[in-house]
């Protein structure tokens, strides 16, 4: 038994814009327009560093808890393809107090980066040369910051944190005695 329904003329005329839309001018049927366009993570990290050489590090800001600038002078996209950008500061060596672990910022082409905390709640780590948290001095701190996914799906990120990640590395630095003692207990 064949059913039959009443449309109104607009309703149609709306169908058959649709299907007419799908169908190319030779009757072939073309791929429906999405309403996203997927990215991939590299592209994404393109898009918000745009950088291709040392001249454009004056896109990014790195400020330490006080509001001081920190020196940038290097990059790596090396591992764009799986959700990681890097920073370097190389230039001076940087002492930093407890006062850096809760308020370092970053931001490109004046867009704020969101800090990722380590597990004990503080945005600057340090490491030794052996990659050890810090128990007295440390060969280098580092940085995380949250990169926008925009169209970027966490599935496609290869990383552990399933977000993009913009770190900062801070060559020869170390936890000032009194911020050591208060982040590791450890005079």
């Amino acid at each position: 038994m064949e059913k039959h329904f009443l449309i109104s003329e607009s309703e149609k005329s709306r169908i058959l814009n649709l299907h007419k839309n799908l169908l190319n001018e030779h009757g072939t049927m073309m791929e429906a327009p999405t309403g996203v366009d997927l990215v991939t993570p590299e592209k994404q990290i393109n898009t918000i560093f745009n950088m291709a050489n040392a001249a454009d590090l004056k896109k990014v800001k790195v400020v330490d808890g006080s509001g001081k600038p920190l020196p940038i002078d290097g990059f790596s996209k090396k591992d764009a393809s799986n959700g990681w950008m890097y920073l370097r500061s190389t230039k001076k060596p940087q002492v930093f107090d407890i006062k850096d672990s809760k308020g370092m910022r970053m931001s490109v082409n004046g867009k704020v980066l969101k800090p990722i905390p380590n597990k004990n709640g503080e945005v600057l780590t340090c490491r030794d040369s052996k990659g050890n948290a810090i128990q007295g001095k440390s060969s280098f701190c580092f940085s995380s910051f949250e990169i926008p996914l925009g169209n970027v799906q966490p599935s496609d990120i290869k990383n552990s944190f399933k977000k993009l990640v913009a770190n900062v590395r801070f060559d020869n630095s170390k936890w000032s005695d009194d911020a050591n003692a208060q982040i590791n207990g450890k005079a």
